[in-house]
């Protein structure tokens, strides 16, 4: 099976960073090192470590719902991305995602910010979501299609490689467009 490639002829592969795996390795066995020496702490202090350990669960939960919640108000007041919504941006997002061999085009919305200049990818139960604000898509438009297709490009490479837990903010859309 050939190597997908980039716009440009890069492997894919060669897009991501040499060490990130490591780097993840690291970070999971250094979290759950942490978490085992909060759970030990927490069952050696049986007056409060009961409530810690109800806090775990019930906190976690809160979040989930916070998101849910976020992301439903998020879809009533955005527009979602179609093949007759921001035409121009439905094509890149389909071209990127096949590119990046992603198992189902996520959904795209952008949303009126009042000019808060950010994109940002998340994953909610299942499904991958895009959010590209307003005001950072308008100045992108500005640039022109490579612009645009660098925000997309950048958020979809957040769900190919996994970096969803939550939402992901993408880089200050000042920022991002000077460096263009």
């Amino acid at each position: 099976m050939p190597t997908p490639r980039g716009s440009v002829g890069t492997p894919l592969s060669q897009l991501v960073y040499v060490r990130e795996r490591i780097l993840y390795g690291v970070m999971v066995v250094v979290s759950l090192g942490v978490y085992a020496g909060l759970v030990m702490w927490s069952l050696s202090q049986p007056e409060t470590g009961a409530s810690y350990l109800v806090a775990a669960f019930v906190i976690p939960l809160i979040g989930w719902y916070a998101h849910g919640m976020a992301l439903g108000h998020m879809r009533g007041n955005a527009v979602r991305v179609s093949e007759k919504q921001f035409p121009q941006l439905y094509r890149l997002t389909v071209a990127h995602a096949r590119r990046l061999e992603l198992k189902q085009v996520p959904v795209v919305y952008v949303l009126q910010s009042g000019g808060l200049l950010n994109a940002f990818a998340t994953r909610f139960s299942g499904r991958d979501f895009v959010v590209i604000n307003s005001d950072v898509l308008e100045m992108a438009l500005d640039q022109g299609e490579a612009a645009v297709g660098f925000i997309v490009g950048h958020e979809l490479a957040h769900l190919w490689r996994g970096h969803h837990p939550r939402a992901v903010p993408a880089i200050s859309g000042k920022r991002l467009l000077t460096r263009l």
